[in-house]
């Protein structure tokens, strides 16, 4: 990079290639010189558009300097603290004031998005170089030149502190001082330009001012600026914000609305002036109900009617608002009072409209029978019952509030059947099948028993010519139509009550085939959901009903819906279905109606399942050597919809949210247990665990000894211990007897398939240097650090044998 430009360069991850991008920020005053105690602005704009996305983040460094990987120094900004945190030096004192790094992309467009910082309260130790830095992705720069900063001596440092907190009517003294190199005094002004404060003494003294005054409530919070005569840098103005402290005063209590109804939100909001701040009860009946000074009852009961006072305390004292009154209107709760809920038809009965609770009481009643307002009496009387005066009576009362509804009041009227008439099963009758009737009639008590009568000449009515027979049921079963069955039939019902009229006459008619079902499904349903297909069909007699599937693909054949699957319910010319949903069952389906007279099929429907994704890990090898690159595919079994995110995991950590993830330079630490998820509207399916094991060879090889000398004649043993995957094939041992400085040419070796070298017996000659390595199928490791094997004659040798 050449002086005066920004040098940017593009790091593709872990890859030894790299190439320059060109410039995308501008510093525009390379050189700042400002004041002691005041502020300065660094300036720069962003000229090429820059992204903020994929963690990207920038940061400021004073006095940067390259250790050979990255540029380091003391940060002083920076948009990630827990990749590059903020120097405790500065960490107050630095602003950015420079555009939303979300525009920096922009920078394409007038006017360019800008990057400037702002550091206050400068020390002299601030001077140096500062350095813009930015990583996002694959682009990774700095500035250079860098801005270099210079901070003069200010003779005029104010030092204004803030005093201590006092109470209303103490003196309270604020006290501003510079240096004594300064020349002019410090001002102290009040800025919240009251003129409440008494200034009681405003004496400068050189470089040291002071200004006394009675504290009242109403000065707390205010602030006081201190600066030197004839200062025109804002910088450099210090300004204090004092506390006054008082019991609490100015208590009162509110509620939000003067009519409050149950099941209404109210608030009970209390103010109190006091510092501290005071703390806020609620009180009713001497019992403290709320500490909270805006109290909020989102649906409020009867139970909270009553007078309420709030209470404000402080270390300094305890105030009570006047009382607040909660009285709760509801509206009226009712049920109807009766003699008896079965009457006889002619009978008189009376209702009663009867109030549990009401606030206040009802103005007004309502009663109405199955619905239709029928009279606005509390008391409501029928003279004459009748079978139509059966069914479901409620009554309503309404008072301010609103209306209350009593529970339903099922009456049933007694009386002999009624309205009679006669079904047949189906409009004709086949030959040889059995056939049957049903005499419906209305009536209560159900009826006892059901009178048949039949005329089978097919002539003109003759009452001589009828038979009759009786059932306790209301249906008349013909096991074999016979052809002389056919004919004119009536029925009539008996109950407690009599005998009501007869039916209507019937004529037995033709069947007739199932007419196309009509198939209702759900289109779109979730894996291991409940659906219901219901088949229905008009048909005489009643059609066999099957339910089909055939699947999306091109080769599969249709199959029945097991009746087994789930609930399966089936009645004349109806079908329900119920079952648990799996992917198998997405296809397409149909429902044939069958009876004795032919058959037809619905219109086909199709069923499409959703399901979350069902995925697995899918690589080249789960074994891999140093320094490869790896690519690992979060591969997609099944899913409906496809996933819309992904996740990856190493030993239980995030490590990644693409459908592939690369690592470039494969690393022991690579090494572990790696997951993926997939994620689509319906749910999260998670891979098994893959296993991978980074191939490298020996490292860390280290050699020990059993003992720290060797005895003649004793044994001694040698541990080649060191790092490696896969485990060492063999260890190489090697050994410089001469005690002569190093010389690779006089060493001897050799190799073994353990880690463990053993001298049976310690002989002179095995005294020596003493190292070893170790290799496996990736190669021959490091050799270890040497050591020095000393041997001692043991308690039968004379020690000038070993020399």
């Amino acid at each position: 990079m050449t002086a005066g430009t920004l040098g940017w360069l593009v790091f593709l991850a872990l890859i030894k290639n790299f190439s320059s991008f060109p410039t995308y920020v501008k510093l525009i005053d390379l050189k700042l010189t400002a004041t002691e105690g005041s502020c300065i602005e660094i300036k720069c704009e962003v000229i090429n558009p820059l992204s903020d996305d994929g963690g990207a983040y920038w940061y400021w460094l004073k006095d940067a300097k390259w250790n050979g990987n990255d540029f380091i120094g003391t940060v002083i900004y920076s948009t990630d603290t827990i990749v590059q945190p903020v120097s405790p030096d500065f960490a107050d004192r630095v602003k950015y004031i420079g555009s939303v790094f979300s525009t920096w992309k922009e920078a394409h467009i007038r006017p360019k998005p800008l990057c400037n910082i702002l550091i206050c309260n400068l020390k002299k130790n601030d001077s140096g170089e500062y350095a813009f830095r930015y990583k996002g992705g694959r682009v990774i720069g700095s500035t250079n030149p860098n801005v270099t900063l210079e901070v003069t001596e200010n003779p005029c440092l104010i030092t204004f502190e803030k005093p201590p907190a006092v109470m209303e009517s103490e003196q309270i003294t604020l006290t501003c001082s510079t240096s004594s190199s300064c020349s002019s005094s410090p001002q102290i002004e009040d800025l919240s330009g009251s003129s409440s404060s008494q200034l009681l003494n405003n004496q400068p003294q050189g470089t040291r001012t002071t200004v006394s005054f009675t504290a009242h409530p109403e000065d707390d919070g205010k602030v006081f600026s201190c600066q030197t005569e004839g200062n025109t840098d804002e910088y450099r103005i210090r300004n204090i914000t004092i506390t006054v402290e008082y019991g609490p005063k100015d208590v009162s209590a509110e509620k939000s609305s003067e009519s409050v109804r149950e099941g209404d939100s109210v608030t009970l909001t209390c103010l109190a002036k006091g510092v501290p701040t005071p703390n806020i009860s609620w009180v009713r009946n001497n019992q403290v109900v709320s500490n909270e000074a805006e109290w909020t009852i989102t649906r409020i009961d009867a139970s909270y009617s009553g007078v309420y006072h709030c209470e404000a305390q402080n270390k300094h004292g305890t105030e009570q608002s006047q009382p607040v009154t909660v009285n709760v209107t509801y509206a009226p709760d009712v049920e109807i009072e009766t003699t008896s809920s079965e009457v006889k038809e002619g009978d008189t009965v009376s209702f009663t409209c009867a109030v549990k609770r009401s606030n206040p009481q009802p103005d007004t009643y309502t009663w109405q029978k199955d619905g239709a307002n029928i009279g606005h009496f509390q008391t409501y009387v029928v003279n004459r019952m009748k079978p139509e005066d059966s069914g479901s009576y409620t009554c309503t009362a309404t008072n301010t509030v609103g209306t209350g509804t009593s529970p339903a009041l099922q009456i049933n009227v007694k009386y002999r059947p009624r309205k009679t008439n006669l079904l047949i099963s189906e409009s004709n009758a086949r030959l040889g099948q059995p056939f049957s009737f049903t005499c419906n009639t209305d009536a209560y008590p159900p009826p006892l028993k059901y009178s048949w009568y039949r005329y089978n000449n097919n002539k003109h009515f003759d009452s001589s010519q009828w038979t009759s027979r009786t059932t306790a049921t209301n249906v008349l079963k013909l096991e074999q139509v016979q052809r002389e069955d056919e004919g004119i039939y009536k029925c009539n019902a008996t109950n407690e009550i009599g005998t009501g009229d007869d039916s209507e006459e019937e004529n037995i008619q033709v069947l007739y085939p199932p007419t196309e079902p009509i198939l209702s499904m759900a289109e779109e349903v979730t894996e291991n959901t409940t659906i219901t297909i219901s088949c229905t069909v008009e048909s005489v007699p009643p059609s066999r009903l099957t339910v089909k599937m055939a699947s999306t693909s091109k080769s599969a054949n249709s199959k029945s819906v097991s009746s087994q699957r789930g609930e399966y319910w089936l009645s004349n010319n109806n079908l329900q279905l119920i079952f648990n949903v799996t992917s198998a069952d997405d296809g397409f389906y149909t429902c044939t109606a069958l009876n004795s007279l032919g058959s037809n099929t619905s219109k086909q429907r199709k069923l499409v399942v959703k399901y979350a994704p069902d995925v697995e890990i899918q690589t080249t090898s789960s074994e891999v050597k140093e320094g490869d690159t790896v690519s690992f595919t979060c591969a997609v079994k099944r899913s409906n919809p496809q996933p819309d995110t992904y996740t990856w995991q190493k030993d239980g950590a995030n490590i990644g949210h693409f459908q592939t993830y690369v690592v470039n330079r494969m690393k022991p630490e690579d090494s572990g247990s790696y997951t993926c998820t997939a994620t689509n509207t319906v749910g999260t399916g998670t891979s098994p665990a893959l296993q991978i094991n980074v191939k490298y060879r020996p490292r860390k090889t280290n050699l020990l000894i059993s003992e720290s000398n060797a005895r003649l004649g004793q044994p001694f043993s040698f541990t080649c211990n060191t790092d490696a995957y896969p485990p060492p094939l063999k260890y190489s041992w090697y050994r410089y007897n001469n005690n002569k400085h190093f010389d690779s040419s006089q060493w001897t070796s050799r190799t073994t398939a353990t880690n463990v070298l053993k001298l049976e017996q310690v002989q002179r000659e095995d005294e020596g240097i003493y190292k070893c390595n170790a290799t496996n199928e990736i190669g021959t490791g490091d050799d270890s650090e040497e050591e020095n094997i000393e041997v001692l004659c043991n308690s039968t040798c004379s020690p000038h044998l070993l020399h």
